[in-house]
């Protein structure tokens, strides 16, 4: 329908479609979001214990620290020369 001289298009409806690409996209995405979580997790759960008082730099308990190396020398397997 024309009204007054304009005209304009029929109205066509646009249905987007997941192609390849997208699919592709957004597997990466997920993927690179579920990773980042995870460290973030771990970073968190193996963080010591800290000192109240103290800078961020120093603020770690130096026993738990020591008795978390030793665990992990004991676990490893490691023994010194």
């Amino acid at each position: 329908m024309t009204v007054a001289g304009g005209t304009h298009a029929p109205a066509v409806e646009t249905h987007r479609r997941w192609g390849f690409g997208r699919i592709v996209a957004a597997v990466i995405a997920f993927a690179l979001g579920g990773m980042l979580l995870a460290f973030v997790a771990y970073g968190v759960i193996t963080t010591p214990n800290a000192v109240p008082g103290r800078s961020p730099l120093t603020a770690f308990d130096a026993e738990a620290v020591g008795h978390l190396e030793q665990e992990a020398c004991i676990h490893s397997g490691y023994t010194p020369a």
